[in-house]
């Protein structure tokens, strides 16, 4: 029997496909097949009857468990076809389908969305509609296409919405079949690619631009990829470039091609350097000289791009060779600037030394002026006047008056005391024949007997041995300063102290009177009022390489301090390589076995003047030609090798300056005298020649005894400073 409850449960299955439907049919005539079974189970045994039962049963449970799976798997599908529904519907990419003359047929939440349109008011529209009207031929062509040979299409298109907007869409087509109608669809995905293509548009843009700058650098860029294998040499490869590096480094066409391809002798440490920038990242900043780069110094950014895998570095280059090449050029000015600087230095510093020297020259010259003048009025003019007055005294006993005579010899008696009296101020004797402290005592009694000025003389330290022109100096500016004192400080007592230090001689001066203000000096107008006074004397002890220090205020008293080196420019200490030249020269020089022979050295243009002036000395046994030459660069060799005391030089040369000769001559050989002869006067010329280190200058057409006289005096002026 069939139960009860699996008849409902057969009832409430619901028949939904034609498999459904011929299943049930199959089924009824199961059961009309069972009831006629059912009219033959009287006739059947009970036991087969019970099995019967058994197995209708047994079906029975079988169609239930079959019944309760099958609601399963229909609740399972209703909710698969609720999801694919739902992702249908909002999926971010619009679905559509068109018929075969591209009407849609259905779309998704989202293609309604995307159109701005109801979904129900797509289904029946055209398609082409949407289209923008410059893409219409797109949509025609790729449809046609799909529909002719079924190929899936892809294409982009522009859209437009319904407010008039238009976006960009990627379209995926494929072709399908409806098999209930047998008709063909178009099945479309359509993606909103407007984003992307703005975003692609930007990245354009930004293409261009970067490629604009990339080739209009100044600067030389590539982007280099780095083989780095054992078994292979280091090398890398240019993946790309611009035209200003092609430019600077003289490789052309290189995108793609290896480095040691282009140039097999391209310097190692370009690619170690490279290398380590690859595998460490850390960028580098050089400045490198390019001999396979076309010889040009490059400054060098080299730094790591994308992964490390990758082994990429970009690299800027910049040529440097115009700025290396000023550089050189700016140190080789520095280098000629120093030179002239010292060069001129060298030569400021000879110029001041031979400023002292010659300031040390003129006190002697001075000195001696005042020794010439003061011999003068003592071995002329006072014994002029002597000795008119011992010839008056015989005359006294005659016919003239008495008082006459007498006052003729008070007159003579006043001028010898006035001639002495001027011949000790101009030089006195003592400073020549005494030391520095001994003549400062005379002076100090000289001081009290003229201008009563008494003078305290305080000597600190034994004095050494000063040469000369020093102790003259020393004691003229002693003398000068208490003379200052008697005459303008209104006190009548000094002190003057003297010391001396290894290096050095200080003279001080001071005194209790009125005082002055220092500033004076410092007005340009204390020169004219002072005259040879305190102005003078620091000038003149500058020139020596001392100073004069100044101290003192009105009321207060002044203290003059005078400090002089112990060793001035001319003494036997060497200051420069040139000085010591010219105490090499002196001290190798040989000692004349005679006095009185003159070794002279012709040098002369014409070969007439100089047999001439031959023939005039060539019978005074006591003068030697020993050697004539034409220019100056050849008498300064002859001079070096025959060594003369005297040379004859004519001053009208033309193949070396004759300044320039004398000057050579002098510096190297500072024994030798030098005369020069003139054709005609020239009292400049003579000047420089003078100034340039000659003794003197006489013309050519002096007499003879006028040019021997010249030649005997200036070698005796040598022999005088050779004895002293």
């Amino acid at each position: 029997m069939v139960n009860r409850e699996g008849i409902t449960a057969m009832k409430n299955v619901t028949i939904y496909t034609e498999e459904n439907r011929k299943l049930r049919q199959k089924a009824e005539r199961l059961l009309d097949q069972a009831k006629d079974e059912a009219q033959d189970l009287a006739g059947m045994p009970p036991q087969e009857v019970s099995k019967l039962v058994h197995e209708l049963r047994v079906h029975q449970i079988e169609l239930k468990m079959q019944n309760d799976e099958l609601r399963r798997i229909q609740a399972e599908l209703e909710k698969a076809r609720d999801r694919y529904v739902h992702l249908y519907d909002f999926a971010p990419t619009a679905y559509l389908t068109v018929d075969e003359k591209g009407a849609v047929v259905e779309a998704n939440l989202t293609a309604a969305t995307l159109l701005e349109r109801p979904r129900s008011a797509l289904v029946g529209m055209m398609f082409s509609r949407f289209v923008h009207r410059d893409d219409q031929d797109v949509w025609y062509l790729h449809r046609k296409r799909l529909l002719e040979t079924g190929d899936f299409q892809a294409f982009q298109l522009r859209l437009v919405k319904n407010d008039g907007g238009v976006f960009s869409v990627n379209l995926e087509c494929m072709l399908v079949e409806e098999s209930q109608r047998g008709l063909k669809a178009i099945r479309i995905s359509a993606t909103d690619i407007t984003e992307l293509k703005r975003a692609e548009e930007k990245l354009r843009q930004s293409e261009e631009k970067y490629r604009a700058l990339f080739e209009s650098l100044d600067a030389g860029y590539c982007v280099i990829e780095l083989r780095i294998e054992p078994d292979q040499p280091l090398d890398y490869r240019f993946i790309e470039i611009n035209k200003a590096f092609e430019r600077q480094s003289t490789l052309t066409n290189a995108n793609g091609k290896w480095m040691r391809e282009l140039r097999p002798n391209h310097e190692e440490s370009w690619f170690k350097i490279y290398r380590d920038v690859a595998l460490t990242g850390q960028p580098v900043w050089l400045e490198r000289f390019g001999r396979e780069l076309g010889n040009r110094w490059f400054a060098v950014n080299a730094f790591r791009i994308g992964p490390a895998q990758q082994r990429r570095v970009a690299v800027l280059f910049y040529d440097i060779t115009d700025r290396k090449q000023t550089e050189e050029a700016l140190r080789q000015l520095n280098e000629t600037l120093e030179l002239q600087v010292a060069e001129r230095t060298e030569l400021a510093e000879k110029r001041a030394r031979q400023l002292q020297s010659l300031a040390v020259e003129l006190i002697e010259a001075e000195e001696k002026e005042r020794w010439r003048i003061s011999e003068l009025l003592h071995e002329d003019l006072q014994q002029i006047l002597a000795g008119a007055k011992m010839q008056l005294q015989p005359a006294r006993a005659k016919a003239p008056p008495e008082w006459l005579l007498d006052n003729v010899d008070r007159l003579l008696e006043h001028a010898i005391e006035k001639s002495r009296s001027l011949s000790q101020d101009l030089s006195p004797a003592i400073l020549h024949s005494s030391d520095l402290t001994f003549s400062l005592n005379w002076l100090r009694v000289k001081m009290s007997e003229k201008f009563g000025l008494f003078t305290d003389l305080v000597i600190l330290s034994e004095q050494p041995f000063l040469s000369e022109p020093l102790k003259v100096f020393i004691f003229r500016a002693v003398q000068e300063l208490l003379l200052n004192v008697a005459n303008h400080s209104g006190e009548k007592s000094a002190r003057v102290v003297l010391s001396s230090s290894e290096n050095s001689i200080v003279a001080a001066v001071s005194d209790t009177g009125i005082g002055f203000d220092p500033a004076i000096f410092n007005i340009s107008t204390a020169v004219a009022k002072s005259g040879l006074g305190l102005l003078s004397l620091r000038e003149r002890a500058s020139y020596i390489g001392g100073r004069l220090d100044i101290e003192s205020a009105p009321g207060q008293g002044s203290r003059i301090t005078l400090t002089v080196p112990r060793i001035t420019q001319d003494s036997e200490e060497p200051q420069t390589e040139e000085a010591e030249e010219q105490v090499r020269i002196a001290s190798a020089e040989p000692i004349s076995c005679s006095d009185s022979e003159i070794k002279v050295l012709l040098i002369d243009s014409h070969e007439v003047m100089r047999q001439a002036l031959i023939k005039l000395v060539s019978d005074k046994p006591d003068i030697q030609i020993v050697g004539e030459a034409a220019n100056g660069q050849d008498a300064l060799e002859l001079a070096r090798q025959k060594k003369p005391n005297l040379v004859l030089m004519d001053l009208s040369m033309s193949e070396m300056e004759c300044i320039k000769a004398i000057r050579l001559i002098k510096t190297k050989l500072p024994h030798v005298r030098v005369i020069g002869l003139l054709l005609y006067e020239d009292e400049p010329l003579a000047r420089t020649m003078v100034q340039a280190g000659a003794e003197c200058v006489i013309s050519k057409t002096a007499s003879s005894s006028e040019l021997l006289e010249t030649i005997y005096g200036v070698n005796s002026k040598n022999q005088q400073v050779k004895i002293k």
